[in-house]
């Protein structure tokens, strides 16, 4: 397979989908290298145990970036952590995941076109609140 950077923004309604594709990915296919954006209110750290026993097995194919909220707060996507995970990239390819809320996934498409990647997934949802 190609020499794969895969990028996750995920916010917590997307998470529980995005997940099993996560572990998969790095299970699967050793030349792909992940990076998950996880945006989160500070009072819901889903599957957080998860992936820090992820990150501890796969310490150079992983990484996860946690962009966290106060409660009740709305999640604001961060330009700068995109940006770096775009400029630090060194693999030919590219892919970003998007699997969150409409408005948040709707941001984030706007966002990554801007910084010019086109190659953009929208992961369908299997959980909701």
């Amino acid at each position: 397979m190609m020499n794969a950077h895969l990028i996750f923004l995920a916010d917590e309604i997307g998470m529980a989908s995005v997940f099993p594709q996560l572990r998969d990915k790095l299970a699967g296919d050793p030349n792909i290298m992940i990076t998950l954006l996880y945006y989160l209110h500070k009072d819901n750290f889903l599957f957080q145990k998860e992936l820090d026993i992820l990150e501890k097995h796969f310490p150079v194919r992983l990484y996860v970036c946690y962009e966290v909220f106060d409660t009740g707060a709305t999640v604001v996507l961060n330009q700068g952590s995109i940006e770096a995970v775009i400029n630090a990239n060194t693999h030919t390819v590219i892919n970003c995941i998007v699997s969150a809320s409409q408005s948040f996934t709707e941001n984030a498409i706007n966002l990554l076109r801007f910084l010019g990647i086109e190659d953009i997934t929208i992961q369908e949802q299997f959980f909701s609140y």
